[in-house]
């Protein structure tokens, strides 16, 4: 049986989309590139030691061995792309572990009992990634005082988001395409040009329109179809 799909986090891509090309900032293909980096991603926090307490204190040689099988085409001479692939690894391993714990833990998002997948074990469902022993101790730990506490400061951490995004699992370069269609940002310009102007046209545009984007991923739809700041944001109102 396959495993859940993780969340693809936001801006995942976002700091590893450029490429340099004989002096030339050269923008990736996002689209598909992005889909296939953030399953590669997702599938590196899987691979991890679930009773890990977090990326920082993974075993420095398999930590490497993620991102050497990882960066693809990726231009990183200064490291500084790979420091955010293994962030992006940890952000994703938490949400792994906080989906584990609410399906087979506090059983918050099980499904109902006469559900197929009711009865599944976690070491069945991630058969191949969690062994029943890495299971177990698990959910020891996830049953002392010490793990209760840092998940309610967690969830805390949640509420006192001041600007929480409705991107959900996309990123802003791929929720781009969406609010293309709907009108709410200009359709790119289709105009032939050289590779250079183009280049440095691309990362104009992307450049300019960051605020914007940040904004209507903080825009929820009202009954009559428009968008508008979700109100419970208030802060960022």
């Amino acid at each position: 049986m396959g495993v859940k799909p993780l969340q693809e986090g936001e801006d995942i891509v976002d700091d590893v989309e450029y490429d340099r090309e004989e002096g030339l900032v050269v923008p990736i293909t996002t689209t598909k590139w992005e889909s296939a980096y953030g399953k590669q991603i997702g599938n590196c926090a899987q691979r991890v030691n679930i009773n890990v307490k977090g990326i920082p204190k993974y075993d420095k040689v398999q930590k490497q061995n993620l991102w050497e099988e990882s960066k693809f085409h990726i231009d990183d001479p200064k490291g500084s792309k790979e420091k955010k692939f293994h962030e992006a690894v940890g952000a994703r391993f938490r949400k792994h572990k906080s989906w584990l714990v609410s399906r087979f833990i506090t059983k918050e998002t099980a499904p109902p009992l006469d559900s197929p997948s009711a009865n599944i074990k976690p070491w069945e469902l991630y058969e191949g990634y969690i062994t029943e022993e890495q299971w177990k101790e698990f959910e020891t730990y996830c049953n002392i005082n010490e793990f209760k506490a840092l998940s309610e400061k967690g969830k805390e951490n949640a509420k006192n988001n001041k600007h929480r995004h409705h991107l959900g699992s996309k990123s802003y370069e791929r929720d781009r395409v969406d609010w293309t269609k709907t009108n709410r940002i200009p359709a790119e310009s289709s105009t032939s040009s050289t590779t250079e102007s183009t280049t440095r046209r691309v990362m104009s545009e992307k450049l300019k329109n960051r605020s914007l984007y940040w904004i209507l991923a903080r825009k929820t739809r009202n009954a009559d179809g428009s968008w508008a700041i979700d109100p419970k944001n208030a802060e960022t109102q």
